[in-house]
C-alpha cells in the first residue's frame, strides 16, 4: 500500500476513485461541481464519516467519486481524520479500482493542526482499517480490485515532504500494531 502526497491537481483520466472531503455546514465545493449539487440536495450532509459513492463516470474520466464526511470544521483533528481513514479504507474495499485520489483542500491545514501529524493519523487509519489477517492461509489471493496507491494531491499542500514523513511514521505505527 502506497501513501503519498503531492502538491498538484488530481489527474482523473489514471484515478480509479476520487475522494473529496467534506465538512457538515458545508454550503459548495468549488473543486466539485456535481458534490455541490448534492450538498444543496442534502444527500450530501458531511456528517463525520458519512461516505455517499457516485459511479457511472464517462470513458477516460474517474469511475467513482466518493464523498467523505469529516464532520464540524471545529471538532476536526488528528482522532477524526484517523477514523474517518479507517472507515474509509473498508470502503475502498468494496469499490473497483488500483488508484484512489483524495482530493486535498483545508482539511490539511487547520489552525491548530500540524500537517505532518495529520498525513500520520491518516496513514494509521487506513493502514489499520484496511488491516486483513491472512498470515495462516496456504496461498493467500491477490485482490485485483483493491486500492494499491492512495495519494493525496492538491494544489494548496506545502511542504509535501514534512506530509510523506508523516505518513512513513503512521504506517510504522499501524505495522507495529498489526503484530
Amino acid at each position: 500500500m502506497q501513501i503519498k502526497f503531492i502538491n498538484k491537481p488530481p489527474v482523473t483520466k489514471t484515478t480509479d476513485v476520487l475522494i473529496v472531503p467534506v465538512f457538515a455546514g458545508t454550503k459548495q465545493l468549488k473543486e466539485h461541481k456535481k458534490i455541490s449539487e448534492l450538498i444543496k440536495d442534502k444527500t450530501v450532509t458531511g456528517k463525520e464519516g458519512e461516505m455517499t459513492v457516485l459511479r457511472g463516470f464517462g470513458a477516460g474520466q474517474t469511475k467513482v467519486i466518493l464523498a467523505v464526511g469529516l464532520g464540524a470544521k471545529k471538532k476536526f483533528g488528528y482522532e477524526v481524520l484517523r477514523k474517518v481513514a479507517g472507515q474509509l479504507a473498508r470502503e475502498l474495499k468494496a469499490l473497483p479500482g488500483r488508484r484512489a485520489v483524495w482530493l486535498a483542500s483545508e482539511e490539511w491545514q487547520l489552525p491548530g493542526q500540524e500537517p505532518a501529524k495529520m498525513a500520520q493519523a491518516f496513514a494509521e487509519g487506513y493502514v489499520l482499517g484496511g488491516y486483513k489477517f491472512d498470515k495462516y492461509k496456504s496461498k493467500p489471493k491477490e485482490d485485483k480490485k483493491t486500492i494499491t496507491t492512495m495519494l493525496v494531491a492538491g494544489r494548496q499542500l506545502k511542504k509535501c515532504a514534512r506530509l510523506n514523513e508523516g505518513v512513513v511514521m503512521g504506517q510504522v505505527v499501524a505495522a507495529a500494531a498489526n503484530m
